[in-house]
């Protein structure tokens, strides 16, 4: 009986001394083994979350390139259509006509629709 008492003194004393924990010796407990299960689901659950994380970070950043690209092709675009409307007006299509040596002349006149 003696012996049993010393036994549980003994195990009692081991789990709360601290070499006990830094051993491992707290994994067997059946209470950890019980939950790892649960501890496995969590670390999977910790790497889909980084790793969902991760890719939105990266499609964030595509998203930020592809808006800054966008914008400077926006630009260009309002630049060569005001260049384009720019070279329609009549001036200067009589400038032009004059620069190419072509002998055109504008019309002073209005011209008739019919009906």
């Amino acid at each position: 009986m003696k012996t049993r008492r010393n036994t549980k003194k003994q195990l009692t004393s081991k789990k709360t001394s601290l070499i006990y924990y830094l051993a491992g010796g707290i994994l067997t407990e059946e209470f950890i083994i019980k939950q790892i299960p649960m501890f496995i689901a969590i670390v999977v659950v910790i790497f889909v979350y980084i790793g969902n994380r991760y890719s939105c970070h990266q499609k964030i950043n595509e998203i930020t390139v592809l808006k800054d690209s966008l914008q400077t092709l926006e630009y260009q675009s309002l630049f060569l259509s005001a260049e384009i409307t720019g070279h329609k007006k009549r001036s200067q299509l009589e400038v032009m006509v004059e620069q190419m040596g072509l002998d055109l002349k504008m019309l002073n006149t209005p011209t008739i629709e019919i009906k």
